[in-house]
């Protein structure tokens, strides 16, 4: 709206036309035209800034890809269905993007010759791949086609999108845009969100341990929980992320002395805001250093038993491998 208005005034002093010179509402109508033109140009520069700055060429196809049928064909309902979908569904989603990783019989393979495939120049098997997402050409293609089928099925009437894509989530564990409205909260804000292209909801009362968080936050300069993006040196997919944090921060429990069993939520709570159980009294008496300190302990904790979790899902089972290998590798180092 600032912008608006500024270009508005800018508008009027610069136009040779007298009508705009002297006419709010038409100067206002010209620069409303302009923003509007202008916002394929700012999605297009979002893009180019994701795919460099998260290292995902991908993202360079992400229209195309959206704006296809999953035969290649042009869909030319491809808009009009994504904001059919955000407004049923304003969760944010993309592409899980699964990673196929080298374990130890990778490395150990050998060529016809007798020599090993992934080889030192000693010759020996080269360890130090253990772990690593596989980068052959093969797999490059194979990952490059699911992204971008990952894309076509988002917010599509064609496919199932949650088969290929994965919410993103905060590091509370919140679904992003999962408390935006939708059609079936309040259709009436939903529908002008989504024409507008401005997003209004309902303000919700900040909880005491978030405002903590929050106040933490301002007085020492970071956000004290995160969301990884590996687990002992191997990285994860995004898909992965997304099911390591729901499970961590939404669906496990572990036993807090005196509290019982909770999640990380009700812990994080409980240290935060209540001085009745070890966690909170022992908080309560740390400095603001401290207390980062705890609540980043309290965030590996529950990481740490969530990421066990994931490893035991069968659709995890080439990362578990990978994983158990990368662990014996550096044992052995």
């Amino acid at each position: 709206m600032i912008a608006l208005t500024a270009d508005v005034v800018q508008r009027m002093h610069r136009t040779r036309d007298p009508e705009v010179r002297n006419n709010l509402a038409a100067a206002a109508v010209g620069s409303v035209i302009d923003y509007y033109k202008e916002l394929p140009m700012l999605q297009g520069l979002s893009d180019v800034a994701f795919a460099l700055e998260y290292n995902d060429p991908m993202r360079f196809f992400r229209s195309p890809a959206e704006a296809a049928t999953p035969i290649g064909l042009p869909n030319p309902v491809s808009s009009l269905q994504r904001a059919g979908g955000r407004m049923v569904d304003p969760r944010v989603m993309r592409p899980r993007g699964d990673i196929e990783y080298y374990t130890m019989a990778d490395i150990e393979a050998k060529n016809e010759d007798g020599t090993y495939v992934f080889a030192k120049p000693d010759g020996t098997p080269d360890y130090n791949m253990v772990g690593l997402p596989k980068g052959d050409f093969g797999s490059s293609i194979i990952s490059m086609m699911s992204d971008l089928s990952a894309y076509q099925s988002k917010d599509s009437v064609f496919r199932d999108e949650y088969d290929r894509n994965a919410p993103a989530y905060d590091t509370l564990g919140n679904e992003i845009g999962a408390n935006d409205v939708s059609l079936a909260t309040n259709p009436g804000l939903a529908i002008f969100n989504n024409l507008s292209g401005i997003r209004i909801r309902q303000g919700e009362e900040v909880p005491d341990y978030q405002a903590e968080l929050m106040r933490l936050a301002s007085m020492t300069g970071g956000w004290p929980l995160t969301n990884p993006t590996s687990m002992g040196g191997v990285q994860l997919a995004f898909g992965a992320q997304s099911d390591l944090v729901n499970i961590a921060k939404n669906e496990i429990e572990i036993r807090q002395a005196r509290i019982g069993r909770v999640t990380f939520k009700e812990a994080l709570e409980a240290m935060t805001t209540t001085v009745t159980t070890p966690l909170g009294r022992a908080y309560d008496l740390a400095s603001d250093k401290d207390r980062v300190t705890m609540i980043k302990a309290l965030n590996k904790q529950y990481i740490d038993a969530g990421f066990q979790v994931l490893l035991e899902m069968p659709r995890y089972a080439n990362l578990a491998q990978a994983y158990a290998d990368k662990q014996r590798v550096k044992e052995e180092q």
